[in-house]
C-alpha cells in the first residue's frame, strides 16, 4: 500500500511540475577581438556571455574557409603567378596569357587539387594561432590597453598565425608556384624532383621573401578587416554583419593591402620558382634586396607591377570569400555551443524538477 502511494504522491507532483520555458532561438556573433564572445536573443535585449571556440573548433574555421577560398580563385591565381614569374611556359603581358590559356585552357587547373589540400592544415593553423594569439594579448593587458592598441593586437597576432603556418604554407607556395608556372608537371612529382635538386633545403628556399610578403599583407588585411568592422558596427549601430557585408569588407581591406605589397609579391614569386640555370649552378637572385634592383634595372619598375591586375581580382574575391566562411563558420560552430548548453541546461532543469518530485514523494 505504502509503495501506491509513493507512486501516486510521485505521478502527482511530476504532473504539477511547471513546463520548462521554451528558450528564445539565438543569433551568435564573435566578438572582434574574439575575448568576449556575445549572444543576442530574437527580439533584442541584455547581451549574455558564450563560451569561446577551443583552439580545435578555431582550426576547423580556418581549414574551410581558407580551402574554399583557394579553390573558387585557383585559376586567376594561376594567371597571377605566369604573369610574375620568368622562364618556360610563363608569359610577359596580359595578351600573352590570353593567347596561352586560349591555346590550352587546362593551363587555369594546375596544382588545382594540392592547394586546396595543402589549404586546409595551412588555413587551420593560421587561424586557429592567430585567435589563440589575440586572445592571450587581451587577456595579459590591462582594459585600457587592450581597448586603445586593438589594431595593435591584430597585427602582432597575424604575424604570429602566419609564421607558425609557415612550416606548411612555404613548401606549399614553392612547389605550387613552380606547379602553376609551368616547371613541374604535378605536386608530387615536383616534390620529388625537389628533394633530389635541392634537398629538404628546397622546400623553404625563399622562406625569407615568403615572410616577407605574407606576414604584412596578411597582417594589414586582417586589421582592415577587423577596423572596417569596427567602422561598419558605429556607422549601422549592429555589431553583426552578414555574410554579405563579410565578403565586402574582407574585399575591401584586401584591396588596399594588394596595392601596397604587389613588389614584394612579384619579388617573393622570382625567388621561389626560380631554378639552377646560371653556370655552375648558381640562380639568378640572391635575396630580396638584389632581387629587387635586378628587376628593376632589366625590366624596369613596371615588372613589379604588372601582375597587380590578376593579383586584385584573384586575391580580392578570395580574401573577401576566405573571411565571409571563417565569419559564418565560427558563428555556425557558437550555435552549435548555444543549442548544446541550452539542451543540458533543459535537462538539469528537469532532472532536478525530478528529484524534488521524489524527495516530495518519500516525505
Amino acid at each position: 500500500m505504502r509503495r501506491v502511494v509513493t507512486l501516486a504522491c510521485l505521478l502527482t507532483g511530476a504532473a504539477s511540475m511547471r513546463p520548462v520555458e521554451e528558450r528564445p532561438r539565438l543569433s551568435a556573433t564573435a566578438h572582434p577581438s574574439c575575448e568576449a564572445t556575445t549572444r543576442v536573443p530574437q527580439g533584442g535585449g541584455r547581451r549574455e556571455q558564450l563560451p569561446k571556440l577551443t583552439y580545435a573548433e578555431n582550426m576547423i574555421a580556418g581549414g574551410l574557409s581558407r580551402a574554399a577560398a583557394q579553390a573558387i580563385c585557383h585559376p586567376l591565381n594561376v594567371c597571377k603567378t605566369l604573369l610574375q614569374a620568368t622562364g618556360a611556359g610563363t608569359v610577359s603581358s596580359f595578351p600573352a596569357l590570353v593567347r596561352l590559356v586560349s591555346r590550352d585552357p587546362g593551363v587555369l587547373g594546375r596544382g588545382l587539387i594540392e592547394q586546396t589540400v595543402c589549404s586546409v592544415p595551412n588555413g587551420a593553423v593560421n587561424f586557429a594561432s592567430l585567435e589563440a594569439a589575440r586572445s592571450f594579448l587581451h587577456a595579459v593587458s590591462p582594459a585600457h590597453l587592450t581597448a586603445r592598441a586593438g589594431f595593435a593586437f591584430n597585427l602582432a597576432s597575424s604575424a604570429v598565425g602566419t609564421v607558425l603556418s609557415s612550416v606548411i604554407s612555404v613548401p606549399q607556395t614553392v612547389l605550387l608556384d613552380r606547379t602553376m608556372a609551368g616547371q613541374y608537371p604535378n605536386f608530387f612529382v615536383g616534390a620529388r624532383r625537389l628533394v633530389r635538386e635541392e634537398g629538404m633545403r628546397g622546400f623553404y628556399r625563399g622562406w625569407a621573401p615568403t615572410m616577407g610578403s605574407k606576414i604584412p599583407s596578411y597582417a594589414l588585411t586582417w586589421m582592415g578587416f577587423e577596423s572596417l568592422k569596427g567602422f561598419h558596427a558605429r556607422f549601422t549601430g549592429r555589431s553583426e554583419t552578414t555574410v554579405l557585408e563579410n565578403f565586402v569588407l574582407g574585399a575591401l581591406a584586401a584591396a588596399t593591402t594588394v596595392c601596397v605589397m604587389i613588389p614584394m609579391d612579384t619579388v617573393k614569386t622570382r625567388l621561389t620558382t626560380q631554378t639552377a640555370t646560371l653556370s655552375g649552378g648558381g640562380v639568378k637572385y640572391r635575396g630580396i634586396v638584389q632581387c629587387f634592383r635586378t628587376i628593376v634595372a632589366e625590366e624596369g619598375v613596371g615588372a613589379l607591377y604588372r601582375a597587380l591586375p590578376p593579383r586584385l581580382v584573384s586575391v580580392v574575391p578570395m580574401m573577401g570569400i576566405q573571411l565571409c566562411v571563417y565569419e559564418a563558420t565560427k558563428r555556425a560552430l557558437v550555435n552549435r555551443q548555444v543549442a548544446l548548453q541550452a539542451a543540458a541546461d533543459e535537462r538539469g532543469e528537469l532532472a532536478a524538477e525530478l528529484r524534488a518530485g521524489v524527495e516530495a514523494a518519500n516525505i
